[in-house]
């Protein structure tokens, strides 16, 4: 009898871990704001076109 409690309060924690770690990283996602969203956007954009610069210069050079 007592290994059965044990097994059910162990079976009953691990959800309960379970389901408290996945609404934290719910609550996380959620947390982005979009501004942030579209300034790291931005931010990623902004480097990829100077990365592009930077190749096409010296492409320009080798021809």
């Amino acid at each position: 009898m007592d290994n059965w409690i044990f097994s059910e309060t162990h079976q009953r924690r691990k959800r309960i871990l379970a389901d408290a770690s996945h609404t934290r990283l719910q609550r996380e996602a959620m947390r982005v704001k979009p501004s942030r969203l579209r300034g790291r956007i931005a931010e990623s954009a902004l480097a990829m076109s100077e990365l592009l610069a930077s190749f096409a210069q010296v492409v320009r050079e080798k021809n």
